[in-house]
């Protein structure tokens, strides 16, 4: 039987007074192939501060991460420690969930830092990975529970998907990291989901951006950072714009002023997420000169030609709508 987080202490067995924290990294992805993912793994097993895995969702299948060192989680490997998988794509929406599962297949380290394949290095960036590893291990930040990307308070209004929290917390999670205590408690916190009413839209699981920094903040008693006060510049709102991907290697046209960069993608899956982006939001002929521009560097012909393609026949089914 799969072991679970409430079964192991909230302090590594063995640690001595005052040693540094031992930092495991989770590289999360669940694509076969990726460039990008590899980049970044490279990126960050330079840093050796801290031991790196990959956090691989094997739910359609096995990656394969080699020479990198993996720790796999599927849905299946989620059930069978008691967490409840009620909705579609389940593994995107519950993105806390690969913690619960990777803690008791590497139970020795003090923080847990876990890095979606698609956050990249800005060309400012520099020695950035390792200036995070040294602030996480600082004796400064010795008690931090949860340091998450943009970690806000939400006012009133401002936090419309379901929860069931008085107050709501947010934490985009291309960048989110726990200690051993959290990790339980959350961990409790989701099993006891399972035993409460429905939310407003049927579902039972909190989405995880507010549910991990929301039951963190609403306990009382674990210390939780913006990633900006851990390591000022790490990030800002035109660095983390989820409606401007960047393809590998190329950071587009917008300003960057921060570290990091979300997301960066392949050529591939950059256009077929563009594509998609620019057909709901009426931004077709403006996409096209994107494709233009990339045509002209000499990007793939086949992908360049599979999405002209799929612009075709959607501007055709909405000529033939109207």
């Amino acid at each position: 039987m799969a072991q679970r987080p409430d079964e192991l202490p909230d302090e590594r067995p063995g640690r001595a007074a005052g040693e540094p924290r031992r930092i495991a990294v989770l590289l999360r992805s669940h694509l076969k192939g990726s460039a990008k993912a590899m980049e970044l793994a490279a990126q960050l097993s330079a840093v050796p501060e801290w031991d790196v895995y990959f956090a691989a969702d094997e739910t359609n299948g096995e990656l394969d991460v080699s020479p990198y060192r993996k720790v796999p989680h599927s849905v299946d490997a989620c059930r069978a420690i008691g967490l409840l998988m009620d909705r579609p794509r389940a593994m995107a929406y519950l993105g806390d969930y690969p913690f619960y599962a990777t803690f008791p297949a590497i139970p020795d380290y003090d923080f847990y830092l876990m890095i979606e394949y698609d956050v990249g290095l800005a060309e400012k960036g520099g020695d950035y990975f390792h200036r995070l590893a040294a602030a996480l291990r600082s004796p400064e930040m010795a008690d931090l529970d949860l340091v998450g990307t943009n970690h806000r308070r939400l006012a009133p209004g401002r936090d419309p998907r379901p929860h069931r929290f008085a107050q709501a917390w947010k934490s985009i999670f291309p960048i989110i990291g726990l200690s051993r205590r959290a990790i339980r408690h959350l961990y409790a916190e989701r099993l006891r989901e399972v035993t409460q009413p429905p939310l407003s839209d049927g579902s039972q699981n909190v989405y995880c951006e507010y549910f991990v920094p929301s039951a963190m903040e609403a306990a009382g008693r674990f210390r939780c950072l913006p990633l900006n006060e851990v390591v000022p510049g790490s990030v800002d709102k035109v660095s983390f714009n989820t409606r401007e991907s960047r393809v590998l290697h190329h950071e587009g046209r917008l300003p960057i002023a921060s570290a990091l960069l979300h997301p960066v993608l392949d050529f591939p899956q950059y256009a077929r997420k563009t594509a998609h982006i620019a057909i709901k939001t009426g931004r077709i002929p403006a996409f096209r000169e994107d494709l233009d521009y990339f045509r002209r560097y000499g990007y793939d012909a086949a992908v360049l030609a599979e999405t002209e393609a799929r612009l075709d026949q959607a501007e055709a089914r909405a000529t033939k709508a109207a």
